[in-house]
């Protein structure tokens, strides 16, 4: 991936789309392992690459707007599209955010519970003797 420092709007607009394609294959990747406890120490990795990737594409969006970039009708249809792909990441960042909720969830109710001993009705209590 080249760096476009000082690019035209459309090359950080590409940039940006491409960062996006990235993301959301991590994003894929993550959910497929979210849920197994062997790949943690891969999970926390691509959460650091996601981490990078969302700053990479926060950097591009100001240089945009430090550059007042104003989409001209050539770049309507590429922003379109990041549009649509910062809206797939989403749904797969929610989608993968309730898988780990509900496995906390299931962990949570595993908790073994206290319970009284119960004793039966038809149990009476022995009569006390006084000697």
């Amino acid at each position: 991936m080249r760096f476009f420092m000082n690019g035209s709007g459309e090359e950080i607009l590409a940039d940006i789309d491409r960062t996006l394609d990235q993301m959301i294959k991590n994003a894929v990747a993550l959910r497929q392992i979210a849920e197994c406890d062997a790949f943690s120490p891969d999970c926390a990795t691509l959460h650091k690459v996601q981490n990078s990737l969302t700053g990479r594409i926060l950097h591009r969006q100001e240089l945009l707007h430090l550059l007042g970039h104003e989409v001209s009708k050539s770049e309507e249809e590429l922003c379109a599209e990041i549009r649509e792909k910062i809206f797939h990441y989403k749904r797969l960042n929610n989608t993968m955010i309730d898988t780990i909720a509900q496995c906390f969830t299931t962990m949570e109710q595993r908790k073994p519970v206290k319970r009284q001993p119960r004793i039966g009705h038809n149990r009476r209590k022995a009569p006390v003797r006084v000697a």
